[in-house]
């Protein structure tokens, strides 16, 4: 890459470490990252691009069916 053209990517990485764990925790970071989660994220009230910086926000990971993949928790965190 040149430059800083990757200061505008959008990525998805695992943030917990390799093995079985009960959990699992995946950064989405990047201008459309909430407008991804939109896509994929199932749960009450607002969409996770409307809600406040700092909350979380109970849910499921849904296939492109609506069929549920996992249950999540989203925390909202915006620059």
């Amino acid at each position: 890459m040149s430059g800083k053209a990757y200061l505008n990517d959008t990525i998805a990485a695992i943030a917990t470490a390799a093995g079985e764990a009960s959990v699992c925790i995946v950064r989405l970071s990047g201008q459309k990252a909430l407008p991804i989660a939109d896509q994929i994220f199932q749960g009450k009230g607002k969409s996770l691009s409307e809600r406040p910086a700092g909350t979380f926000a109970h849910g499921y990971v849904t296939s492109q069916e609506g069929e549920h993949i996992d249950e999540v928790i989203a925390l909202i965190s915006r620059d």
